[in-house]
């Protein structure tokens, strides 16, 4: 009864897949900048497109297609939140032995700024979601028409990250204020997402329920790249604040 499979077109197919290659290969470029072709830099995108191919595999099976409760849809999007702090912890502790004066100049030039740029790849997300609409799969309240406004994130980034650029305490104050209000766009976002999914649950009624996600490889975008966001805002509030917790001990 609440079993959907969603036929996703071709070029739809292909867009989704080539845009979890780009941003697993800015993730690894972007730290590519921090630390340089170490190892365990290589390990770390090795262990996430080992687990990107299992959530693929399970997609592909359609594993996620099945939306009776427990949502197997959630489920998987809170494993790969552990897994993204499991590889965030190893990368940290493996760069934490490295003291050379190039890793120290690369965290502080990186951490804020270059984290921040990063988030611009959440356009690709918007832009399947999109297409996802105009193919006739997904309903319009997923999208900035509609009540997803997470578009905010992705288009106000450059800005942030060329502010950061020099860091003072009213500047990290903003960083850290505009990443708590993106964190909040995202779970008004999922929320509507997951209210719009065909579960026993489902509370937002269209004419198309929000069932493709469960596809492959649609899944994708709940199971990996919103996690993703979600980490990343993470990863920058928790040094804006000890940034700023920094600067006060020193004052």
């Amino acid at each position: 009864m609440y079993h959907f499979a969603v036929q996703i077109p071709a070029f739809t197919q292909a867009f989704i897949l080539a845009s979890v290659v780009a941003i697993v290969a800015l993730l690894h470029l972007s730290l590519r900048r921090l630390v340089g072709a170490q190892p365990f830099l290589w390990k770390a995108t090795g262990m996430l497109c080992l687990y990107l191919l299992l959530i693929a595999g399970l997609s592909v099976i359609g594993v996620f297609e099945d939306f009776s409760l427990p949502p197997r849809i959630i489920a998987g999007a809170f494993l790969t939140i552990v897994v993204l702090i499991l590889i965030s912890i190893y990368f940290r502790q493996s760069m934490h032995r490295m003291t050379t004066e190039r890793h120290e100049t690369g965290i502080k030039n990186f951490t804020l700024s270059g984290l921040t740029m990063v988030q611009v790849w959440r356009i690709l997300p918007e832009t399947i979601i999109l297409l996802l609409i105009q193919n006739g799969i997904m309903p319009e309240v997923m999208t900035f028409t509609g009540r997803n406004f997470d578009i905010f994130a992705p288009l106000t980034a450059p800005l942030m990250a060329m502010m950061i650029r020099r860091e003072s305490p009213a500047r990290i104050k903003i960083l850290l204020v505009w990443n708590v209000i993106c964190s909040l766009i995202l779970i008004v976002t999922v929320t509507h997402g997951v209210l719009a999914t065909p579960t026993p649950l489902r509370i937002i009624f269209s004419e198309i329920p929000n069932a493709a996600i469960g596809s492959f490889p649609a899944t994708m975008l709940p199971v990996f790249m919103v996690p993703l966001a979600f980490v990343i805002h993470g990863w920058s509030i928790r040094i804006c604040l000890n940034r700023l917790t920094s600067i006060k001990e020193h004052l």
